[in-house]
């Protein structure tokens, strides 16, 4: 009887101890912090679409003129970068200090001479 007391006594202490009512350390935040994601969609051929691709073509500054073909264009303010994005592609990078000028043309893939990436 004095070990069934015993138990009985152990278990309404660790309930009563895990049991919280009491709302006192309760605390809220002042302001809700929700961290974005700074890549952003710039660009982006409808999902349905199969017959379009954005050429993107741009000037380095010290360098060639370089064009790649991709179905979504990421920007990203941050770092000041867009990415091209494609099946084709491993994900080109270009940086807004080593470009002079950069265009978006939504093209048919049937008029792309190679979707390979770049040319």
């Amino acid at each position: 009887m004095i070990v069934a007391l015993t138990v009985v006594g152990i278990v309404y202490v660790v309930w009563s101890s895990n049991r919280s009512n009491d709302f006192t350390n309760y605390s809220t935040m002042d302001t809700i912090s929700i961290d974005t994601n700074p890549w952003q969609p710039y660009l982006s051929i409808p999902v349905g679409d199969t017959d379009n691709v954005y050429e993107v073509s741009w000037d380095q500054k010290y360098g060639v003129s370089k064009a790649a073909y991709c179905m979504v264009v990421f920007r990203n303010e941050k770092s000041r970068q867009y990415k091209l994005v494609a099946p084709w592609l491993d994900g080109v990078i270009i940086e807004y200090q080593n470009i002079n000028d950069i265009k978006f043309n939504k093209v048919s893939k049937n008029n792309v001479p190679d979707i390979s990436g770049s040319r």
